[in-house]
């Protein structure tokens, strides 16, 4: 998949230089790195998020430099959102432990599993990922993982842009059932659907996609928190539904 802009080709550079600096570290550890997300739907976006596929667990020094080597890509404002996890766990339906970050799990397995199954990722080093890889999620466990997401907003209502734009691709997915769509789009659909936020929804996508923080009068802040309401009771609304 080709970038569309020039902050794509710098997030798409940026890529490789991590994919290089993760193989040094790792070697014959690494089976393989698959992306999603922005960078994969859009061409372009604030970071890189991806999973890393492991044949062995990584050592304590191991763990230190890649640490470091994620380090040095915020530097470049180019934050890899990255998964390490073991490739017996990656063929199991259930959240996998992450190897860099500590007692962490991808509670958002589910919805990562159903993008890759949808063709909606990039393969960066290894084999293709399907079919042995990233099982196919039933709709139970999607919505374990939907539901975390909103604790994760409930918990992070200050990242004003992530959690709306969030908010309205959680929303299409109870009502399409579908979750391999990124922000952008769904920030464009309730911008359709629900005019009446398109204002602080467009707000939030520029915010967003030009990574600076629009969101600096304290009006917002009460706007937020209108829409969160709208939306989490949409979620309701839709979920009595089905």
């Amino acid at each position: 998949m080709q970038p569309r802009s020039l902050q794509g080709d710098i997030i798409w550079i940026i890529s490789r230089g991590f994919v290089h600096d993760v193989v040094e570290v790792l070697g014959d550890k690494l089976d393989g790195i698959y992306a999603y997300g922005s960078i994969v739907f859009d061409g372009f976006g604030r970071d890189i998020d991806c999973h890393l596929v492991l044949r062995l667990a990584p050592t304590g020094n191991e763990k230190a430099r890649l640490n470091a080597i994620h380090a040095k890509y915020k530097l470049f404002c180019c934050e890899v959102d990255a998964h390490y996890i073991m490739l017996k766990d990656a063929r199991n339906s259930l959240p996998p432990k992450s190897y860099l970050l500590s007692n962490t799990k991808d509670e958002a397995w589910a919805l990562h599993c159903a993008h890759i199954r949808s063709g909606c990722y990039v393969t960066l080093y290894g084999q293709e990922p399907i079919p042995a890889l990233f099982p196919s999620p039933d709709w139970r466990n999607i919505v374990s993982a939907l539901d975390y997401e909103i604790r994760y907003i409930e918990k992070n209502g200050d990242q004003y842009a992530y959690c709306i734009l969030n908010l309205c691709r959680i929303i299409y997915s109870f009502i399409s059932r579908n979750v391999a769509v990124s922000k952008r789009f769904s920030g464009l659909w309730a911008c359709r659907h629900f005019p009446e936020w398109a204002g602080l929804i467009h707000a939030a996508m520029a915010s967003y996609e030009n990574n600076v923080n629009y969101f600096v009068d304290e009006s917002f802040e009460f706007e937020f928190l209108q829409f969160y309401k709208f939306a989490t009771e949409k979620i309701c609304e839709v979920r009595a539904e089905t």
